[in-house]
């Protein structure tokens, strides 16, 4: 990231180099107060580096996010989502780091941390209000064309990808779910995110009619029942017929599931209903998705982007 000195924002650029020299400085000074209260595996000191590392990365986003928001840079929905999961990226990261650790043997490193976000955006603010103002400055910090979601990729061979009951299951694919329900408004469009994501994310080749089922088995999709009797009413049925051939399995899964509630499923669900709980048996042991799986998704606020 470059600056450049054009003279009606010269004293802004030079106080903002001033105050993140100043306190860079003094943020690399801690680590001799925290070399002297260290032990003989030199926790802190390692801690320190890592948190360094991390918090050069974090600097930058800081300097991104923060253009963003001053140049009103219009985001399409994917691009929101992109920096929705970066923010919840960042806390976990900071989480891993022991921050309370270091922060309890040199105080100033949460001010000084504090103080260099600030800066960075500051930084973001400067660069803004240049653009905006001084037509010498041809070259945007972030333009359209950078944030533009390429979907052109590298045709990945059927052959390379698992199939549906070969792959895991976990927090991050139900988390797909409902990004694609928040996403697209239309069932063919959250149908093919989901199935893309998958391709990327997990190396899985799901078929449409999986990513169909996937969105009943969440509620996102449209049906006459209630969806936790629906569950419920699987799981008893997988129970009892989960050991039978496929073709009868699903037969006879539908004929229970009626026998219960009193619904017709339909053949796709039943199917596929079928081998995801094969998949949590695999993963889990047992024929039911864990909670933690999917409580941040249901009791977070669901605003469709």
């Amino acid at each position: 990231m470059k600056l450049y000195n054009y003279l009606p924002h010269q004293r802004k650029i030079r106080n903002y180099i001033e105050l993140k020299d100043s306190l860079t400085t003094e943020y690399l000074s801690l680590r001799e107060k925290l070399k002297m209260e260290d032990n003989l595996d030199h926790e802190l000191e390692n801690a320190f580096d890592v948190l360094l590392r991390l918090d050069e990365i974090l600097y930058d986003y800081h300097v991104k996010r923060a253009y963003l928001e001053y140049s009103k840079l219009e985001l399409v929905p994917e691009n929101r989502l992109i920096l929705e999961h970066i923010e919840r990226t960042v806390h976990r990261l900071e989480r891993i780091v022991p921050i309370p650790l270091l922060v309890r043997s040199a105080p100033k490193l949460a001010i000084f941390r504090r103080q260099l976000f600030e800066n960075a955006r500051e930084a973001a603010k400067i660069m803004s209000q240049c653009e905006k103002s001084t037509p010498e400055w041809t070259r945007k910090y972030i333009t359209q064309d950078d944030l533009e979601i390429h979907t052109s990729r590298a045709t990945i061979q059927a052959r390379d990808l698992l199939r549906f009951e070969e792959g895991g299951w976990s927090k991050d694919h139900v988390e797909v779910i409902y990004d694609a329900a928040r996403l697209k408004k239309f069932k063919s469009d959250r149908c093919e995110y989901i199935k893309r994501q998958f391709e990327r994310k997990f190396s899985v080749n799901l078929s449409r009619r999986t990513a169909m089922y996937l969105l009943t088995h969440y509620g996102f999709n449209d049906i006459n029942y209630r969806i936790k009797d629906f569950r419920k009413a699987f799981d008893k049925a997988y129970a009892i017929h989960k050991h039978e051939q496929s073709k009868d399995r699903t037969r006879h899964i539908i004929d229970t599931i009626k026998d219960l509630i009193n619904i017709e499923i339909t053949k796709n669900d039943a199917q596929y209903g079928a081998k995801l709980r094969d998949i949590f048996i695999k993963v889990y042991g047992v024929a039911i998705e864990p909670p933690e799986n999917y409580m941040e998704f249901v009791t977070r606020k669901f605003e469709p982007l």
